[in-house]
């Protein structure tokens, strides 16, 4: 029989499954890259996975003109404030 304390534990020791599911993807992807490896040659697979890393930058969300705005701004902003503080410490 399980006890009440073992179900509390049990539920304070939590892991995110987001990252066991994180983990285990990560895995499964370096041991098919492996086997790729394997098959077609390491310098083979180095070269395709730079040439697939290439678009993922295409895979970011857009921003609108006003939003890309907003953010140079508020960068702006608190690079200017932290400057401020160092000049002044």
């Amino acid at each position: 029989m399980v006890t009440m304390d073992v179900v509390r534990f049990a539920a304070q020791a939590t892991i995110p499954i987001a990252s066991i599911s994180r983990t285990a993807t990560t895995a499964l992807i370096t041991a098919l890259w492996g086997l790729l490896a394997e098959l077609i040659g390491l310098r083979a697979a180095i070269a395709a996975a730079g040439i697939l890393a290439l678009p993922t930058p295409l895979l970011l969300p857009r921003r609108s003109p006003d939003e890309a705005s907003h953010a140079r701004k508020r960068i702006a902003d608190k690079t200017f404030a932290a400057s401020e503080r160092i000049e002044t410490a």
